[in-house]
Parts: structure tokens; sequence; C-alpha cells
């Protein structure tokens, strides 16, 4: 059912309509402008490089390679650099690279051990709680 064209607008439609026309708010929709303009370009020449990327390392180079369609081992440099990068984060960083997703998403407690058995140096850990 729709109001009848002369009726007064209720409160709480005039506080919204207050607030939209606020100063604050018309600063705060501007500061999501600035941040929200340039995040989203970003986001856009990201996914950008990362066809071209994709179109270099699965097309381009195996061509280049001299091979017509990347061979079965292709991928298998790619996993061997990034599990060179991942391992020193998961053995060295708190938290043993995450929760095991077979326990769910519980909160855990962080633990303190007393100190690593050659350098000496404490480490936290996390700990399903």
């Amino acid at each position: 059912m729709t109001a009848p064209a002369n009726a007064v607008p209720g409160r709480a439609e005039r506080s919204l309509r207050q607030t939209l026309l606020s100063p604050g708010y018309r600063r705060l929709l501007l500061l999501c402008v600035l941040l929200g303009v340039p995040i989203a370009l970003a986001c856009f020449f990201f996914v950008g490089l990362q066809h071209e990327l994709q179109h270099w390392v699965w097309t381009s180079l195996p061509e280049a390679a001299g091979y017509d369609t990347p061979p079965w081992w292709w991928p298998l440099p790619a996993l061997v650099l990034a599990g060179l990068i991942l391992a020193p984060i998961v053995t060295r960083m708190p938290g043993g690279g995450g929760h095991l997703p077979v326990n769910g998403q519980r909160r855990g407690v962080v633990v303190r051990h007393a100190g690593h058995r050659t350098t000496g140096h404490r480490r936290l850990t996390w700990r399903p709680g």
C-alpha cells in the first residue's frame, strides 16, 4: 500500500534524509570514493596481469622452449618454487601453517614454548581450544 501524495514524511524518513544530507556522511562517501576507485583499478590491472602471465606461462613459454603443448612435467618447477618459498614460513612462523581443516573453525589458544632446543628462541604456537 502506498502513502498518499500529500502525506507528511515520518520521523524515521526525516532522520534518514538528515543523515544522508549531513556533511559527515558526504565526507564518508568521498573517502569511500577516494579509496574505492584506486583499489578497484588495482584489482582490475592485477587480474589483467594475471591473465597475461598465465598466457605467457602456458602458451608462449612452451612454444619458445620448442614444445607444441606444455609437457606433463611443466607445472612441477612452479610447485617446487612454491614449496621452497612456503616451507620456511610454515616451519618458522607461529601456528604451524594454520588450523587443521578436519577440526573445523574452532578458536584456539596461543601457547608459549620454553625455547627451541638448539637456538634457545621462544616461539608461539596456536593450539585448538
